[in-house]
């Protein structure tokens, strides 16, 4: 009950010289893709490499704080003992006297 299937000429598989020449192209043609592919994820593992650090450079950046008068100068300039302890209409008072 089973149709044989027609030969289509030209898919029959090279052999000898022919085989050897198509083996070589096919070998070729798989380092040529397998060096693109390498040469890709290594890009990759670059970019990835540089947004890591480029993160971890801006938040260790950004927590380098310069303190231009100490707290205890303004607490001093105040009549405050500390600034921990002063209340919120003080610090209001003293953050747009500076500001």
């Amino acid at each position: 009950m089973s149709v044989e299937a027609p030969v289509r000429p030209g898919a029959e598989y090279p052999e000898g010289d022919a085989l050897q020449s198509s083996l070589a192209s096919r070998k070729r043609r798989g380092s040529m893709f397998r060096w693109s592919f390498l040469l890709s994820l290594f890009v990759a593992v670059i970019a990835l490499l540089t947004l890591l650090f480029t993160i971890i450079n801006d938040s260790f950046g950004l927590a380098a704080v310069v303190v231009e008068v100490s707290e205890g100068e303004l607490a001093d300039q105040y009549g405050l003992e500390d600034l921990e302890d002063a209340d919120k209409e003080a610090l209001v008072g003293i953050l747009e006297d500076t500001l």
